[in-house]
């Protein structure tokens, strides 16, 4: 019993000590993850809680993403479990493990939704989240591979899908409060998954995170952008996240200083849009001239049954059959 304490203790600490590099050095190296050594995999679906502070060689799950807050890994069942960063002084983990109790809430309070990942288990005490599973790759990830090849039919979609997904937090109460391409993930028939509810605004309880400036409402003052976080927040974002769908680059791609993208947002100066695929809903979000984003959802669905629609699928069929 005490060798196994012992060995359990060492595998533990050595866990933790993988996942404080990889919380390092994965954003400046992403190959450092591809080096975990194998005794740190994940274990089978039956012990969702185990296998990062005990051992259990069984089952092989790859590691799907490290950040600076966590780790997502991928069990031998095919869900993927979601992990606090260890951190001994309680004043760095106390807030992940508040953002991850918050995507509790919302699964629990949303239940199983279309274009929503379905919540397996959760464990507060050791900060871990198990969601159904889909390929590696968000809707970022595709727009960057295969950008030139999506045709406008696919984009369509994707952007009905993300206001379809989103009117329905909205219906519970819910504000995302992060929009964006990189929290969609698609499955294997290319179908757009909302993901990332670890910020989100819930009832009368303030947001734990903003969306970055490209996809944010503009608002000079911080604590105020967290206390308005409003369906509006997350139309803004919704535009932006539209343009990349539409365009496979982020609103201002071309700008890098953040403050002239937040001083032409505030001057109400936005890219153009005159040649982009639901170019006036896009502006129309951006603007904040539709009420709710069940409004947005409505005029996504009309575009797509549009002539304008059709015709930019003509012109996908012409450069296939050009190429």
């Amino acid at each position: 019993m005490v060798g196994s304490l012992n060995f359990n203790w060492l595998y533990s600490r050595i866990s933790q000590w993988w996942r404080a590099i990889c919380s390092w050095s994965t954003p400046k190296w992403p190959w450092i993850i591809s080096l975990r050594p194998p005794f740190l995999l994940a274990n089978p679906c039956s012990k969702h809680f185990e296998g990062i502070y005990t051992w259990d060689p069984s089952g092989f799950g790859p590691p799907v993403h490290c950040g600076n807050t966590g780790f997502v890994e991928r069990l031998a069942c095919g869900h993927v479990r979601k992990c606090v960063a260890w951190y001994d002084d309680p004043r760095f983990r106390a807030p992940l493990l508040k953002e991850l109790e918050r995507e509790y809430e919302v699964y629990s309070r949303i239940g199983k939704q279309p274009n929503c990942l379905e919540m397996i288990e959760y464990s507060a005490e050791k900060g871990m989240l198990v969601l159904q599973a889909l390929p590696d790759g968000t809707m970022r990830d595709y727009l960057c591979k295969k950008g030139p090849d999506i045709p406008t039919s696919r984009r369509l979609l994707w952007a009905t899908q993300m206001a379809a997904a989103i009117k329905m937090l909205h219906s519970f109460s819910v504000i995302h409060c992060d929009i964006k391409p990189g929290n969609f993930m698609l499955d294997d028939e290319l179908q757009a998954y909302l993901i990332d509810f670890g910020g989100s605004m819930i009832d009368d309880k303030l947001a734990l995170v903003m969306e970055n400036t490209r996809f944010r409402l503009p608002c000079n003052d911080y604590m105020a952008v967290q206390a308005v976080a409003n369906v509006q927040t997350d139309m803004f974002a919704l535009g932006s996240s539209i343009f990349e769908i539409m365009t496979s680059k982020e609103p201002y791609d071309e700008i890098e200083d953040e403050d002239e993208i937040l001083k032409r947002y505030t001057a109400g100066e936005f890219p153009d849009v005159t040649s982009v695929p639901c170019g006036d809903v896009i502006l129309k979000c951006w603007r904040g001239q539709y009420e709710t984003i069940k409004d947005v959802h409505e005029a996504l669905l009309a575009f797509n049954n549009s002539d304008d629609a059709s015709a930019d699928s003509l012109n996908d069929d012409t450069k296939s059959q050009s190429v």
